[in-house]
């Protein structure tokens, strides 16, 4: 069973306002009121962090210096300055009642209540460099590459290095790996999934487990919503390919350069919802995408 809904992260913000879909509802903030980092002349949107919490609040974390926001629905309920602070990756997380933000550029976790009030905490990352991680429910785990093996003279960077700790910031493993065991295995990807670099894990949905695949961009590769049983079985889709959609995917990585990374962590899954931001620099518009899973796969 197949349905529609826009390119790029399940956008369709005019069709479904006209159609009243209740499985998508949107919402639309100016990117002047964003911490962000925007580029005009190259039309790109940096962030390093979007979460939402149990209770719905949304929290937008980038700019420099460094910046959080919290907005109840399009209503920004405070925003706070992070000084000394210039994380360049989207390493953001919300877990019970406080902020986790890994700072790549000074190596280190940075702390405070998701209310946005009193001190924050700083905690020393043993990784003098940070090329990527991810968060989950038993805490963050971080990575580096390390020289694996010389060929004709030049270093493969294939090994990663890396460290996991839990929420309150104790080390819990330190191992080597591949890029490539680390997605699969944070991904909980079946083993009968071939392209497994693609799928991205958005956790159980009953008795099954939701997925997105394939590409991002407006009129470029198509991307899907898709549920599978416990053997990797798809048992339902949710895709469209649309050439008319003007928003655009967020930034999640950005090291002075031209150098632009889409993040999959700005896809936040929240109990029946999933959260997926974009925006449109000629609106001076960002996004946010809520849908409902048990409307979009009602049976």
């Amino acid at each position: 069973m197949k349905r529609t809904i826009t390119a790029f992260l399940f956008i369709i913000a005019v069709i479904c306002a006209k159609s009243q879909n209740t499985a998508i509802s949107v919402m639309e903030f100016n990117i002047d009121d964003i911490p962000c980092r925007w580029y005009p002349e190259t039309n790109l949107l940096y962030l390093c962090g979007f979460d939402v919490d149990e209770g719905g609040l949304m929290y937008f974390a980038g700019g420099d210096p460094l910046q959080i926001a919290c907005y109840n629905g399009s209503n920004q309920v405070y925003k706070r300055t992070i000084l000394n602070a210039k994380p360049q990756q989207d390493l953001f997380h919300i877990k019970g009642d406080s902020i986790y933000i890994v700072d790549d550029t000074t190596s280190k976790i940075i702390r405070l209540h998701k209310n946005g009030k009193g001190s924050i905490s700083e905690s020393k990352i043993d990784m003098n460099r940070i090329e990527g991680g991810w968060f989950d429910d038993n805490g963050i785990t971080l990575y580096n590459s390390i020289p694996t093996i010389t060929l004709h003279g030049d270093t493969i960077l294939w090994l990663k290095s890396v460290i996991s700790y839990d929420y309150s910031l104790k080390t819990t493993n330190s191992t080597d790996a591949s890029l490539s065991t680390l997605h699969i295995l944070r991904n909980n990807i079946p083993l009968n999934i071939a392209d497994k670099n693609n799928y991205f894990d958005k956790g159980r949905f009953n008795d099954k487990r939701v997925y997105w695949h394939g590409g991002f961009w407006p009129g470029g590769e198509k991307g899907e919503l898709l549920l599978m049983d416990i053997d990797g079985n798809i048992i339902d889709t949710f895709s469209h390919h649309d050439n008319n959609s003007y928003t655009y995917p967020v930034m999640g990585k950005y090291d002075g350069r031209e150098l632009s990374t889409i993040s999959q962590e700005f896809n936040v899954r929240r109990g029946d919802f999933l959260y997926a931001i974009g925006y449109n620099g000629t609106e001076k518009k960002v996004f946010v995408y809520k849908m409902k899973l048990s409307n979009i796969f009602p049976n």
